[in-house]
């Protein structure tokens, strides 16, 4: 009998979950879902890219200066609304309207961390002291303007970083690379823009962290030279999105619909389904020691 319980139980979590897992899909439908989706988990970011098209979208006069001709250093500015980072368990995420900008094309979330320490990042989740971040493009840089703008209007507004940067040595003084790292209001998305995503031919990180470093989703991690990636993302205007764990909407930024509540209600239901399997295994462990849950 409790072999069947089980069975049962792992049947209706499996089907709740697969109902609630969406396709990373934008309101103009020209990319659906976007190439090399990684599927979402109740804990962790997914991540979709597409190359080109309208879904690649760069941000146009964004030019509140915030660094210029910069190397390891870094400034804390407001986002301009409070920004959900993380969020599955007790001290993964951390709510917040400031966010701290590194040269070294990484957004730090834990404000009290400087930008000085190497930028090479190896893996995510890493040990290499960076926690809470966003790793655009992780990497030795040298800086020539880092750029900010929110727009649009409460509760959809957006955050805008630009980075206009190279990887040493920079030849001929050129800024091969050419980013924007966009924060959605309460959607909590996460956007990636590559103009030119050039490298040094150093080591780059691409992917998301937590605040305590146990849970993140590494997008790339590898060498970048500076005439760009010719195999796999980033290529030259390719977006990047990261959509935040369960409860949070993975609807599109642009747009509002019933899907939302729907999730939250599958989700809602995944957790009445596990409190249940408990109960049961503490019922069965009481009634009949013999058994094991």
């Amino acid at each position: 009998m409790f072999t069947i319980y089980v069975l049962i139980i792992s049947v209706l979590l499996s089907s709740t979950i697969a109902q609630a897992t969406p396709s990373c899909t934008y309101s103009n439908n020209s990319i659906s879902p976007c190439k090399n989706f990684t599927e979402p988990s109740i804990v962790n970011y997914a991540c979709c890219d597409t190359e080109g098209g309208t879904v690649y979208n760069w941000t146009d006069n964004v030019n509140n200066t915030v660094i210029k001709n910069g190397y390891a250093t870094g400034v804390t500015v407001d986002i301009g609304f409070d920004f959900q980072f993380f969020n599955a368990f007790p001290g993964s995420g951390i709510l917040t309207s400031q966010v701290l900008i590194c040269t070294n094309g990484i957004l730090q979330f834990d404000t009290r961390r400087d930008c000085s320490r190497p930028p090479y990042i190896y893996e995510i989740p890493t040990t290499t002291g960076y926690n809470g971040f966003i790793a655009g493009f992780a990497t030795d840089l040298n800086v020539n303007t880092i750029n900010i703008s929110t727009l649009s209007t409460k509760p959809y507004r957006m955050m805008v970083v630009q980075y206009d940067a190279c990887s040493p040595p920079c030849l001929d003084n050129t800024w091969d690379l050419k980013m924007q790292v966009k924060l959605f209001e309460t959607t909590n998305h996460i956007e990636i823009h590559y103009m030119t995503p050039y490298g040094g031919g150093r080591n780059v990180a691409i992917g998301v962290e937590s605040i305590h470093g146990l849970i993140g989703l590494e997008y790339y991690i590898g060498t970048i030279q500076p005439s760009g990636r010719t195999n796999g993302y980033p290529k030259d205007e390719t977006m990047i999105k990261f959509l935040p764990p369960p409860p949070i909407n993975w609807n599109d930024n642009s747009i509002v619909s019933d899907s939302g509540s729907d999730l939250s209600i599958k989700n809602g239901f995944i957790v009445v389904i596990i409190v249940l399997f408990f109960i049961i295994c503490l019922v069965l462990l009481l009634t009949a020691p013999a058994q094991k849950c």
